[in-house]
């Protein structure tokens, strides 16, 4: 990810996600579903809002279908929806990697680069 604040975020947040998700398998299962939700939607958030900002309008879609399947399945874990969870789980998880290996190997760093637009304004705001 270009932006470092971006970059630093999605590494913390998938970091402390890979312990959370390992815990899942303790007694603090429920504790920690809710935290690697959680932190798994703020990294899918913030990859969204950086492919939101590039001409890959395929992948936004992508993106933005990943945000609502995720939503969905978290909808099914709280309404207890069991049978039905367990499918969704592996298409999100599926989901996912797919979404993550299509970044890195169908886009490079010039792909997320911001326009002339935006670094005149960003430009013009820092004076």
């Amino acid at each position: 990810m270009p932006q470092k604040h971006t970059a630093v975020v999605l590494k913390s947040a998938g970091g402390v996600n890979m312990i959370l998700t390992f815990l899942i398998a303790t007694s603090l299962h429920d504790l920690m579903v809710a935290a690697s939700s959680t932190l798994t939607m703020i990294g899918l958030f913030y990859i969204t809002i950086v492919i939101l900002k590039t001409k890959f309008h395929w992948l936004k879609f992508f993106c933005i279908g990943s945000l609502i399947l995720f939503y969905y399945t978290l909808f099914l874990y709280g309404a207890g929806n069991w049978g039905q969870l367990a499918v969704m789980q592996k298409l999100s998880f599926l989901c996912f990697m797919c979404l993550v290996l299509t970044i890195e190997y169908f886009t490079n760093g010039d792909d997320f680069q911001p326009n002339k637009s935006d670094r005149a304004a960003v430009t013009a705001a820092d004076r």
